[in-house]
């Protein structure tokens, strides 16, 4: 699918992951994070899980631009 189906699902809360086929590695994946009174960020922001690792994410144009994004969970 399309990035913007695949960020649709996750704003809507019918995903809480996505992934692109193109990474080619299933333990890397894209979710929302969506701050509450607690937290020190204000808005909505990506993250990328990638192994134990969590961090804020930017995505480049090429993967943005790709077709082969699909839910993860």
């Amino acid at each position: 699918m399309k990035y913007g189906e695949a960020l649709s699902l996750l704003t809507s809360g019918e995903a809480t992951e996505i992934t692109r086929e193109g990474w080619n590695n299933e333990n890397i994946t894209v979710s929302l994070q969506r701050p509450d009174e607690n937290s020190k960020m204000t808005k909505p922001y990506l993250y990328m899980n990638k192994y134990e690792d969590k961090f804020p994410i930017t995505l480049s144009c090429e993967s943005i631009l790709e077709e082969d994004w699909v839910v993860k969970k």
